[in-house]
């Protein structure tokens, strides 16, 4: 986790005022309340640990509550920028293919070029017995990352970065699946 901007007792802070904002009532498996927003009149929201202790700096649960704010605001980005969430929702349809990979370097999508705005790249080797190589431009047929016949690689990107992805044969021709999101 980066090193924090400001205090724990900040995160926290900050941690509380998300959750009142958005109404949000914590509540452990056995049904206890972990937090509550405040009342009207009440001067103090508190987040409360497993332990029914109140979660402050010096305790170890603060941790936890920086991750949950992080997790928050990350969600709350991610709707307002109409991105995909941690890759599990889809916002445009995805791109299927099967491509030939060869003994020379080509980069690897599933249309007739790269898929704009891709977050996913998956590659499945449909050979039953050569591998494939990927990586970047300067992949050969013995550097890169290798992929064995009938494994499936995936790769995470950043929507809004150009990443090339590309992929050589160790020998022959190879046939592979190609899916983008």
């Amino acid at each position: 986790m980066p090193d924090a901007p400001y205090p724990l007792h900040e995160h926290m802070r900050r941690l509380t005022d998300t959750l009142v904002a958005l109404q949000v009532q914590l509540r452990a498996p056995d049904g206890r309340a972990l937090f509550t927003p405040g009342a009207p009149g009440r001067t103090q929201t508190q987040l409360l640990g497993p332990d029914g202790n109140v979660i402050t700096p010096s305790n170890p649960l603060a941790v936890r509550a920086q991750q949950l704010e992080q997790a928050i605001a990350d969600l709350l980005a991610a709707l307002e920028n109409g991105l995909p969430l941690k890759g599990r929702v889809l916002t445009a349809p995805p791109v299927t293919g099967v491509k030939t990979v060869t003994s020379t370097p080509a980069e690897v999508f599933a249309g007739a070029s790269r898929l704009e705005g891709r977050s996913v790249l998956v590659i499945h080797n449909l050979h039953p017995t050569l591998r494939i190589r990927v990586g970047s431009s300067v992949v050969t047929d013995e550097t890169g990352f290798g992929v064995e016949p009938g494994a499936v690689v995936q790769f995470r990107l950043d929507p809004h970065a150009e990443i090339p992805i590309y992929a050589v044969s160790e020998a022959g021709n190879v046939e592979v699946e190609v899916l983008e999101v």
